[in-house]
């Protein structure tokens, strides 16, 4: 199934917000998303953790020709099911599985069954193929407010796009159109050219932190990960820029610290291989023996978190709320909106595996930064995948990611607090 970040031109803006979201800890951050008190917080985690269970169970009880898939809200501590016949109710509810979970089920009525919004969403497809139309995504929603199939455009694109809208007329439904504001650029930084000629202290790569080539593109530090005994940086693909260049110089990536954004030029290591589509991922290789790999993901300035392990969207419903770590916007949380999709450029690009975060802040720098689940009650932190990019959809912020198991190549494995022995303590700076 298909579905389918802001330049800050002064440098000195992105600095000030810096100052700002350092002193920001992650449980005030998820407080201001749910709009509750901090105390609050681990509280809803603790209830999230359940809707998630029970929406594990009643995945597999779902029948596309009469539900349109289901969502959790933690505030309102409810499993939301969408369908068109409430007299199937009970094949639900009589289910011996979901007993435990019956406070939590609340059923919604919908003109549209998932069966019905997969066959439009393949017609509009192969008529996008047809008109080669250029759109940014299609998504199918359930929910009772857009309980359709909706397609992603631009503005810029009605001439080239005019013969595939007036196709889809013809579908049933008839596929919703919206318009977004498209903001997709990566910031570019100037850093002088010539390195510093004094020996630099080993330092640690925290998942957040700031990379940057000497062809002055930013971006943020994703994860570590192993293969045959080497140590690779992941972090999206298209912060690569001038890699394929004959200077070896280009390949070479650098690290900036939240806390010291200097460009003294920290070498971490060479690009050895990256791509763009359909999956946006890059793969740095750790040649600075003062570059240290470690399994953290930086939460504040002398804050981090812990990688326990690794999961997979598709064991977290919509409307799970899920966290980022990047160099520019530093931590923002939101809720999944759509799990796995396509999305189009106007360029012919596509992304595939695209997971969709709603009110999730992602700016310029912030791509190939951790996506993770964070619970406040035990801490642990179990990573989800990597930005590569963001945008603002009818004034709403959107993150795009993509999952872990689709960045990893056949043989690595991602570097854990549990796969990690002896692994050095932080040291944050």
């Amino acid at each position: 199934m298909k579905y389918t970040c802001i330049t800050l031109n002064l440098l000195l803006l992105l600095l000030i917000l810096q100052s700002l979201l350092i002193a920001c800890d992650i449980n005030d951050i998820i407080a201001q998303l749910l709009n509750v008190r901090v105390k609050e917080v681990p509280g809803l985690i603790l209830q999230e953790k359940i809707l998630i269970n029970g929406s594990s169970q009643l995945t597999q009880l779902l029948d596309e020709s009469t539900f349109c898939g289901s969502s959790i809200d933690i505030k309102a501590n409810k499993i939301f099911i969408n369908t068109i016949d409430m007299s199937k109710k009970g094949s639900i509810t009589n289910n011996p599985a979901m007993k435990p979970y019956l406070n939590l089920l609340s059923f919604v009525q919908v003109k549209n069954s998932l069966a019905q919004l997969n066959f439009t969403f393949n017609e509009a497809s192969k008529l996008a193929d047809k008109y080669n139309a250029t759109f940014d995504r299609i998504s199918i929603e359930c929910q009772v407010q857009v309980n359709n199939v909706v397609i992603y455009l631009n503005h810029a694109y009605d001439e080239k796009n005019a013969a595939f809208i007036k196709s889809i007329k013809e579908l049933k439904p008839i596929p919703i159109i919206s318009y977004i504001v498209d903001q997709k650029k990566e910031v570019t930084i100037n850093p002088s050219i010539n390195k510093p000629s004094m020996p630099v202290r080993v330092f640690q790569v925290f998942g957040g932190d700031g990379i940057y080539t000497i062809s002055q593109t930013g971006c943020s530090a994703g994860f570590w990960v192993r293969l045959r005994g080497r140590e690779l940086l992941v972090t999206a693909g298209h912060c690569g820029g001038l890699t394929e260049q004959i200077d070896p110089r280009r390949r070479d990536f650098y690290h900036l610290s939240w806390v010291d954004p200097a460009f003294n030029f920290k070498l971490i290591g060479s690009m050895i291989v990256h791509f763009v589509s359909p999956v946006d991922k890059g793969f740095i290789m750790r040649n600075n023996t003062n570059a240290h790999a470690v399994p953290f993901i930086r939460s504040g300035a002398n804050d981090y978190l812990q990688i326990s392990g690794v999961v997979s969207p598709l064991e977290v419903p919509r409307g799970s709320l899920i966290c980022k770590s990047g160099y520019s916007t530093k931590v923002t949380c939101g809720f999944i909106d759509t799990i796995y999709g396509t999305l189009v450029h106007s360029d012919g690009v596509t992304h595939d595996r695209v997971i969709v975060i709603k009110y999730m802040l992602c700016a310029a720098f912030d791509s190939g930064g951790p996506v993770y689940a964070y619970d406040p009650n035990t801490f642990v932190t179990y990573l989800i995948g990597i930005v590569f990019g963001g945008q603002i959809e009818n004034g709403t912020n959107f993150c795009l990611a993509h999952p872990v198991e689709a960045i990893l190549i056949p043989g690595m494995e991602v570097m854990t607090i549990n796969n990690t022995p002896n692994y050095e303590t932080p040291v944050i700076y």
